[in-house]
């Protein structure tokens, strides 16, 4: 909420009531150039899907830096303008109070906006949290040993993991639910072609169905949980229902008892472990298991 008070900077700097906003320089100009900067890149990369990224990394961050100092000198001009009108008159000890214990507020506010367990009365006082949006890596062994790899490394999985690993290893993946965007048909057609492939290939009995997938994509790793050959993994994931039938196929798999070639390969093909995570070699996967 209190972003919103950068919204009242261009109607006070044109105000004559707040002598303050007299001292602003042309440099404030500054706020309206990056404004109009990141709604152009935001266009633009609309237009040029996905070459300049994704279209909301122009408006998302640049924004609310700009809604931020914007609102920090506006509220300045704010208290300043009440500052001076206290001290007209009978109205000054008034207004001092009124000043002081905004200027108060305003301090305290943010230490008491949290995101987590609040009781009733905060609540009820403050019903807005704050949740800076910023994601912690759990595992950092995994990322870890996944940046020790080639960079050309491509990880196959379906684990919410595996989301992270592009960020904190800097390593590829094949799909993962926070790519999943379907901006773009061009786009979105090979990343759901790619997860049916991989939802097929996983829970599979036939061997030669998970050869031809990862030499199709060249995958060089899996990256599983203990709860990946579980019916009860597959339904959790809101994202893989759309993926009909191969994900039923799946669970109806699952259910009845067949062991897919990836999970028959954990014990001898896993190269990392961390926790309930585990990292298994496609190649040997893919091999066929001696003696058999």
């Amino acid at each position: 909420p209190l972003l919103l008070a950068g919204l009242l900077l261009p109607w006070l700097l044109r105000s004559r009531h707040f002598p303050l906003a007299q001292q602003v320089t042309e440099r404030g100009r500054v706020f309206g150039q990056i404004g109009l900067s990141s709604l152009g890149c935001f266009l633009v990369a609309h237009a040029l899907l996905f070459r300049l990224h994704h279209p909301s990394r122009y408006t998302q961050h640049s924004l609310k830096v700009v809604l931020a100092l914007a609102a920090g000198v506006a509220l300045t001009i704010l208290l300043d303008g009440l500052w001076r009108w206290s001290a007209q008159g009978a109205r000054q000890i008034g207004a001092i109070a009124t000043t002081s214990i905004l200027s108060l507020l305003l301090l305290i506010y943010p230490a008491l906006i949290q995101f987590q367990a609040r009781s009733p009365l905060q609540e009820w006082l403050l019903p807005v949290r704050i949740y800076p949006g910023y994601m912690a890596g759990k595992f950092p062994d995994l990322y870890n040993f996944f940046a020790e790899q080639p960079k050309s490394s491509l990880i196959a999985s379906l684990i919410s993991e595996a989301d992270n690993l592009p960020t904190f290893a800097q390593r590829s993946i094949l799909v993962g639910r926070e790519y999943g965007i379907p901006y773009h048909l061009g786009y979105y057609r090979q990343f759901r072609e790619r997860a049916i492939d991989l939802i097929r290939a996983q829970y599979s009995p036939s061997l030669s169905e998970v050869q031809r997938f990862t030499d199709q994509y060249g995958i060089d790793f899996w990256l599983l949980n203990d709860k990946t050959f579980t019916p009860e993994f597959i339904l959790s994931k809101d994202w893989l229902q759309q993926y009909q039938p191969t994900t039923q196929a799946a669970v109806s798999a699952l259910q009845q008892g067949t062991k897919p070639i990836v999970q028959q390969a954990i014990d001898r093909c896993t190269v990392f472990r961390s926790n309930e995570l585990r990292v298994l070699q496609a190649t040997c996967v893919a091999a066929p298991e001696r003696g058999s």
